[in-house]
């Protein structure tokens, strides 16, 4: 197992469980649904009725069981981050493609578990990310560290920021690189501070940066200023 937490949180007790592999979707259930503290909220049986469900219902982690990543999978994840940017997404797949997961990861996934992990890997997978951390399963060829290289190079992401970040990103890192604070950037967006730091740790996970230092450095590269 690699795993990587990367901000303190709370454990979230809302999940939501979907996929196509119904078989899978019961071990999960039965499994998912004994963790202390979990609460198993839904099992929408379509993806058109787990996006309408994870609108409505806001819950806080998401566990995804299906085949591959391409191209089914990757546009699930998009339209899930779509309408619950937040949330916290868990892949149960066969896929062991690395660009395929590399690009899962870039979309805003949390952990990545291959099919047939055993119970106390999932229990380990989703333990990190219900804390707010990252999960890639052990078994595959590629690291935590290669996953968190950008895609492509710098300087197309500085030319083409839209590509790679939400417009909410795109705020939270100018208003790093204007030396506020998470608590003054939740003031001044009205986000809470948790969700400034889920915003601001994905922007970071996206563009490969690991540090304030590097925020300031990708901002200065662009012209932002302490100012804008």
């Amino acid at each position: 197992m690699e795993g990587l937490a990367i901000m303190p949180a709370s454990s979230p007790q809302r999940i939501a469980l979907f996929g196509d592999q119904p078989i899978m979707l019961a071990g999960l259930n039965a499994l998912v649904g004994a963790v202390p503290g979990a609460t198993i909220i839904g099992v929408p049986s379509t993806m058109f009725d787990a996006v309408e469900f994870i609108r409505s219902q806001n819950p806080e982690v998401a566990i995804i069981s299906i085949g591959t990543l391409r191209p089914a999978g990757l546009a699930s994840v998009r339209r899930i981050l779509g309408v619950s940017p937040l949330i916290l997404i868990l892949l149960v797949c066969d896929d062991r493609d690395a660009s395929a997961i590399k690009a899962a990861f870039q979309l805003g996934i949390a952990g990545y578990l291959l099919n047939g992990a055993s119970n106390d890997r999932l229990l380990q997978a989703l333990k990190a990310v219900r804390a707010g951390g990252l999960y890639l399963d052990g078994g595959l060829a590629v690291s935590m560290r290669e996953l968190r290289r950008p895609i492509g190079s710098l300087e197309s992401r500085l030319d083409n920021p839209d590509d790679a970040l939400s417009e909410r990103e795109i705020q939270i890192l100018r208003l790093v690189v204007s030396n506020n604070s998470n608590k003054s950037i939740a003031h001044q967006t009205g986000l809470s501070v948790r969700s400034v730091e889920t915003y601001r740790f994905r922007a970071c996970r996206k563009l490969g940066l690991s540090s304030r230092g590097d925020i300031m450095r990708y901002g200065s590269d662009r012209g932002w200023t302490l100012f804008d």
